[in-house]
């Protein structure tokens, strides 16, 4: 009778090591970092980051850590006018500031004017190869005019070393391309390039783009070519909260899923699309650089 007795209890103990054996694998294949083939659960996961949908497990998003310390990175810092504007010396004023505050180069280009109109915003690309080429700088920050720099002692630097621990170690070399979005999938109006030689073929997909598609605008053929990752371009780009280098001021509620409006002490405020959120104003984009200038902060 007593071996009788006993197969309840050895029944018991394979049904529990079985259920071990299931916990421990189903642990591993979810948050080990030797796990590189994402299970079923992960697919059906929220994505895990906020950058374009990931390759492999090597993407998962870290919590925030500490800046990733680098040596001292050489920065350039562009846009361009194509008209005169009653908000022209504020825009200018400040980011010559900051950029002097800071040692990185500030480069305008003055000579568009409004000769091909329709390919005006692709210039972006043109300037990014331009200034890539020097081999003068490590990283260059493309901003849009219609944008104010308004806390001075936030450097660049310190922005691509905290982006940068945002991504998974494996993966930090490759990134190229520090980008937003905002209540659409991305705004170009701030975005930070590596000055690598890698970008060329990005630029020209972009320029292929224009032509291929030209209904398009140069956000729209970014963020295709970023997002559908045909190219593997997403592979190089990683999106970082909005807030951080591309904020909104409240009279723009267009935010991405952080929600987040520009406050004070903020890096910069960026007014893209002000003619349709402020009808109102003769002038929406000098009334919001003249409201948000005497907030910069320079401390």
């Amino acid at each position: 009778m007593a071996p009788m007795r006993r197969l309840p209890m050895i029944a018991l103990m394979a049904v529990f090591s079985l259920g071990l054996l299931y916990s421990m694998t189903h642990y591993y294949s979810l948050s080990s970092p030797l796990a590189l083939t994402p299970t079923k659960l992960d697919a059906d996961k929220p994505a895990p980051y906020s950058g374009p949908p990931p390759a492999s497990a090597w993407t998962k998003h870290l919590e925030p850590k500490p800046p990733v310390k680098m040596g001292k990175l050489r920065f350039a810092i562009a846009t361009f006018i194509t008209k005169q504007e009653s908000y022209m010396w504020l825009s200018l004023s400040g980011k010559h500031e900051y950029a002097k505050r800071h040692g990185y180069d500030f480069h305008v280009d003055y000579s568009l004017g409004q000769r091909d109109k329709d390919k005006l915003m692709w210039h972006k690309m043109v300037m990014l190869e331009e200034l890539t080429a020097t081999g003068k700088y490590d990283w260059i920050w493309w901003i849009d005019f219609d944008s104010l720099i308004t806390n001075t002692s936030v450097t660049l630097q310190s922005i691509v070393e905290s982006s940068l621990a945002m991504v998974h170690p494996a993966r930090r070399d490759e990134i190229d391309m520090f980008l937003t979005a905002d209540c659409f999938p991305l705004n170009a109006g701030s975005m930070l390039f590596r000055a690598t030689p890698r970008i060329y073929p990005f630029t020209k997909r972009v320029w292929r783009c224009s032509e291929t598609h030209p209904h398009y605008n140069e956000q729209t053929c970014i963020m295709d070519l970023v997002l559908n990752n045909t190219w593997h371009d997403g592979d190089h780009a990683f999106f970082v909260p909005q807030y951080t280098i591309n904020a909104f001021p409240p009279e723009i509620r267009c935010y991405d899923k952080h929600g987040k409006a520009w406050e004070k002490g903020m890096f910069m405020v960026h007014f893209p699309g002000a003619w349709a959120h402020l009808k109102d104003q003769e002038d929406p984009y000098g009334f919001l650089m003249r409201k948000y200038a005497p907030l910069i902060v320079h401390e």
